[in-house]
């Protein structure tokens, strides 16, 4: 019993160490989210803690790579 009890304290550590560890990369990705967000200003803007807890990271995550890919394309095609 006592081993298990040693896995979960260490898991539980880890994944503590993980969420430090990816929380300033959640917060990039929430801030150039802000910022898309000001060309559409009538959308609602969720607060760090709500984006943290909600499934809009994973939006948020493809609206900045479709925009990064756009920039990409505008870039190759028209030479910018």
């Amino acid at each position: 019993m006592k081993n298990t009890e040693k896995k979960k304290k260490i898991m539980g550590t880890i994944l503590l160490g993980l969420g430090i560890a990816l929380l300033p990369f959640a917060y990039l990705l929430w801030v150039a989210d802000r910022i898309m967000f000001t060309i559409v200003p009538q959308t609602d803007h969720p607060k760090l803690m709500d984006f943290l807890n909600n499934k809009s990271i994973v939006f948020a995550i493809t609206r900045i790579v479709t925009l990064t890919i756009l920039v990409y394309i505008a870039k190759w095609v028209f030479g910018l």
